[in-house]
């Protein structure tokens, strides 16, 4: 019996413990009873549930949806996506007179711009140059024309194809666009950018209109002029945001 207790505890001295009848014993029950475990904390868990949120986003509809068992998570989730937005609609939005871009638009300068704002002009100069300036960010003063005329109509212009032809000639250049890290301004009065086509590319200003019809070509209209924010929820089965 010495004998059989010495060498168990020099097994134990060498490495793992000796698995005896005993210890055998004890593992065995507990990984019968894992199961039965792992279905109670189931069984007691919260259940997955859809939280949606719709609200404005650029003057179109927006809708949020998360699919979680944590109820204060996906409040607080859905909080934080509300204040990023508010953030962009500070940044990007042409509806609210207080925005950055509208700012810009508005003076022809700005100064401390946001440097989202800074980085999606740059960018969008880059792919001017690389498509030969069909994708242009400063048909703004175009799309204004086009508005007061088709739509509104508040400005009706009796040669539209030959004022947008002059429009386009005259404030349409994204190389005209002056951009740093403090000032953002524009070379000729009367010129503006219009950031939608940064997600969706509209057609050149020349094709927009043409003389064999009196109403311009299809315009994007997206309202999306940033990059997506992803944001990681732990244990989230769903997470998606359309308009």
């Amino acid at each position: 019996m010495h004998e059989a207790a010495a060498l168990e505890r020099g097994s134990s001295e060498a490495g793992a413990p000796a698995m005896t009848r005993r210890r055998a014993i004890r593992v065995f029950a507990a990984a019968a009873g894992l199961p039965l475990m792992i279905a109670a904390v189931r069984a007691s868990a919260p259940r997955p549930q859809l939280f949606r949120w719709q609200g404005q986003v650029l003057d179109d509809v927006a809708e949020l949806t998360l699919w979680h068992s944590d109820a204060a998570l996906c409040r607080r989730t859905i909080l934080k996506v509300h204040a990023e937005i508010a953030r962009y609609e500070r940044i990007f939005s042409l509806y609210r007179p207080d925005s950055d871009i509208s700012r810009l638009n508005a003076a022809g300068e700005l100064r401390n711009p946001a440097p989202e704002l800074r980085a999606l002009v740059e960018e969008s100069q880059r792919f001017g140059i690389l498509s030969g300036g069909a994708f242009d960010i400063s048909v703004q003063p175009l799309w204004r024309l086009f508005e007061a005329h088709f739509w509104s109509q508040t400005h009706v212009v009796a040669d539209i194809v030959a004022r947008a032809h002059e429009t386009a000639r005259r404030l349409v250049d994204f190389r005209r666009i002056e951009t740093g890290a403090s000032r953002i301004a524009f070379a000729v009065e009367g010129m503006g950018i219009k950031l939608n086509s940064a997600s969706s590319p509209m057609p050149s200003p020349t094709s927009c209109v043409t003389k064999a019809s009196s109403r311009p070509s299809s315009i994007s209209a997206s309202s999306a002029p940033w990059a997506p924010t992803r944001m990681a929820i732990p244990g989230a089965s769903a997470f998606a945001m359309r308009r």
